[in-house]
């Protein structure tokens, strides 16, 4: 395992035409590090965004070439020194993740989309019984971003929510986790999406964009929290038109409210936010998984190749999965 085929851009681009496979060293775990044998990465919305350059000037790390991809689950190759609790051959998932954004102090940054990965002990989680390796690689971003959004709108019990954009991979697992906080959840979707929204069973409300405005006069007003996962067109300034005065927004697809929580009082909370690495969460979304109360629908898998990248690069960036896209690196 001296070399490993990785994914790489050489340069920004605007679809995947500057995306290839090269055939790359395999990095030694140093102190505090594992080294991972790749079996499923989950491509994200944000793989598009790093690709095309646009969080570039965000204050995020891009080294050139970039190696992409955040989400994996695989098995244990090496343990660096001074790590304990994992050992060869366990099976493992994580995203390769800093605090708010891609980059830490960490030599690796994403990176996922190849053979082997080597990064800090501390992200990773190792993947119960009940567990399978598809979904442990689908959940880890997404999840983590849809828990840590509701923490930031703080939804709990006997909250009112509205959830933008529940068929989108951070929506669907935010409508079941809100549900399963004790929240009242209101959702919206296209026609298109709306059958697969309602099989969540987790909404009280779907509300079908296509054919109503959420923010109308005479809809549904009072909201403790808004969580936008769309960041469609003025919607800071539809979504006050909802809230209670005290609410929250949350977007992590907008930078209409800034990015200053408190900059928009009365309202608690208003801005774009970004997750951040949380072992905790991941281990407590796999135990919601194998307990039978989340799911984390596949949308497509495709064999780790050129030709297979590039099309899962451009399945995603058309935006209309419903479910998450994995790239199938190794057969278990």
């Amino acid at each position: 395992m001296s070399t490993m085929k990785a994914i790489r851009f050489p340069k920004f681009a605007p679809d995947e035409s500057t995306l290839e496979i090269a055939e790359v060293p395999v990095q030694a775990p140093a102190a505090g590090e594992v080294t991972v044998k790749i079996n499923y990465a989950a491509l994200n919305p944000v793989d598009n965004k790093v690709l095309g350059g646009h969080l570039e000037g965000a204050g995020w790390a891009h080294p050139i070439p970039f190696y992409p991809g955040y989400d994996f689950s695989g098995t244990i190759e090496t343990v660096g020194e001074g790590v304990s609790g994992f050992a060869k051959g366990e099976k493992v998932f994580a995203v390769n993740w800093g605090e708010g954004k891609h980059d830490d102090s960490s030599k690796t940054i994403g990176s996922a989309f190849a053979e082997f990965i080597t990064l800090p002990a501390k992200k990773v989680s190792k993947i119960p019984e009940g567990l399978n390796m598809k979904t442990a690689a689908a959940v880890p971003l997404a999840g983590t971003t849809a828990w840590q959004a509701l923490d930031k709108g703080e939804v709990k019990e006997g909250s009112k929510v509205l959830i933008l954009g529940a068929a989108g991979a951070v929506g669907m697992i935010a409508v079941q986790l809100a549900k399963l906080r004790g929240a009242k959840v209101f959702t919206t979707c296209s026609s298109r999406t709306l059958e697969f929204v309602s099989s969540l069973k987790a909404a009280d409300t779907i509300i079908n964009y296509t054919e109503t405005d959420w923010s109308a006069e005479g809809g549904e007003k009072d909201f403790d929290a808004v969580i936008d996962t769309i960041g469609e067109a003025d919607v800071f300034t539809k979504a006050k038109k909802v809230l209670k005065s005290d609410g929250a927004f949350v977007t992590i697809a907008s930078f209409d409210a800034g990015f200053d929580p408190k900059a928009h009082a009365p309202l608690r909370f208003a801005s774009f936010m970004c997750l951040s690495n949380d072992t905790k969460v991941q281990d407590d979304l796999a135990a919601l998984i194998v307990a039978g109360k989340l799911q984390v629908p596949l949308n497509k898998e495709m064999d780790f190749s050129m030709e297979n990248v590039k099309a899962l690069y451009q399945v995603q960036r058309d935006g209309k999965s419903v479910g998450k896209n994995l790239l199938v690196v190794a057969s278990e």
